[in-house]
């Protein structure tokens, strides 16, 4: 979902956001001046990859320092979304004789 909340909120508010700012890979560039990005999106499991990753990058003297975050983000379209093609409640659960 990386960039979609953004988007949204641009979109919805009618905001000025640049688009190169809506990269995480540019705020990590901005703050550590990281030289490469690896960025998994969009599987719950991403940060545990990105984590063991990390640890094999360092193990295996590929890189000194390495920077893992992870992050969910819940968006208003995507929340809502399950609200539009959600069945009728039921009004009472039966069980059914054999």
């Amino acid at each position: 979902m990386r960039e979609q909340h953004g988007l949204e909120l641009r979109w919805r508010d009618d905001t000025d956001a640049a688009l190169e700012h809506l990269h995480f890979g540019t705020a990590l560039n901005a703050a550590f001046g990281a030289s490469t990005r690896y960025i998994f999106a969009n599987a719950c499991s991403a940060t545990l990859y990105a984590l063991g990753m990390a640890t094999d990058m360092t193990g295996l003297g590929l890189a000194d320092t390495v920077v893992v975050a992870g992050t969910d983000a819940a968006t208003g379209s995507g929340f809502g979304t399950p609200e539009r093609v959600q069945n009728d409640i039921p009004e009472a659960l039966r069980t059914r004789g054999c």
